[in-house]
């Protein structure tokens, strides 16, 4: 993730800079999704769940994310901030930016891993590529905010490029936040609590989690 996010300040081109942005925030949204779940499980029942339940979640982003976030809801009051946790919920839940984003992020998982890959060995291509993948979510960041248009048909497109790439950031750091406090408050067990001083995101610092 802290690759990914750091990768995404300087993104400049599509056809260089896609790929590894999605590679590192798709897996690490993944991963951090799986941690957090099995964190929970251990909390509950004492044991990390099976192989096999981790491996039919698959990279289902958006599925894995609604079964994080109804236990973060139900186990919120074990908190030692709840009000926070509460407050985090609503900011992400139904997000725009949060939605696309993650939705975003495991079209790629899915399809779009190896998509150069099996275009080198001649295999027909039915999805989009990591470039048009990331094309896409850039466009519809400009339609949810059409004061961009302006700056893109001028001579401010570097600017308007980097607004986009800030916005992307800025809703996929709201979801970090919530993981984050979720582990370090308690809500996610004692040993998630344990192992929070690790979790290093990189996503942007507080202050600016709170604009757009």
């Amino acid at each position: 993730m802290r690759h990914g996010f750091a990768i995404l300040t300087e993104y400049r081109f599509a056809s260089r800079h896609a790929e590894p942005v999605f590679a590192c925030l798709a897996g690490g949204t993944e991963k951090l999704l799986k941690l957090t779940f099995g964190l929970m499980t251990v909390d509950d029942l004492g044991a990390w769940p099976s192989k096999s339940t981790m491996k039919d979640a698959g990279h289902k982003i958006v599925e894995l994310d609604a079964t994080v976030r109804a236990e973060l809801q139900q186990r919120r009051s074990r908190s030692t901030a709840p009000g926070l946790i509460a407050e985090l919920l609503a900011l992400s839940d139904g997000h725009p930016g949060v939605v696309t984003v993650l939705a975003t992020l495991e079209r790629y998982a899915v399809n779009g891993r190896f998509y150069n890959l099996d275009w080198l060995g001649g295999v027909a291509q039915g999805d989009a590529s990591p470039q048009e993948l990331w094309e896409e979510l850039q466009m519809l960041v400009v339609e949810a905010n059409p004061e961009m248009l302006e700056q893109l048909a001028g001579t401010q497109y570097d600017d308007a490029r980097q607004d986009m790439n800030d916005l992307i950031a800025w809703s996929l750091g709201i979801w970090c936040e919530l993981l984050v406090r979720s582990w370090r408050t308690g809500v996610c067990g004692a040993l998630a609590m344990q192992w929070s001083p690790q979790l290093d995101l990189g996503h942007p610092p507080p202050q600016t989690r709170l604009g757009p």
